[in-house]
């Protein structure tokens, strides 16, 4: 038998694992752009992980931000503020 890397988007966390429902997609907040690996990565702050199984994080777009690691929305910049790269 023959190793086989879990997909990107995916990981598994368990030594042993034995067939491909062994790999398990990264949970919403979280990003995987690599495969073969143990652990997701969380979304860095400024961005968001709406999905499970992401590949990439999404940066928040104009006049939204979030200032947390791990989010899946970006909130709305409030009155008086802004957002720009």
């Amino acid at each position: 038998a023959t190793s086989m890397p879990c997909p990107d988007g995916n990981f598994n966390p368990s030594l042993g694992g034995s067939k491909a429902t062994s790999c398990l997609p990264c949970p919403r907040g979280s990003f995987n752009p690599l495969n073969g690996q143990r652990a997701c990565l969380s979304c860095p702050s400024g961005s968001r992980c709406s999905r499970s199984g992401s590949t990439h994080f999404t940066p928040c777009e104009r006049g939204t931000y979030q200032p947390l690691e791990g989010s899946t929305e970006c909130k709305l910049c409030p009155q008086g503020y802004s957002s720009h790269e």
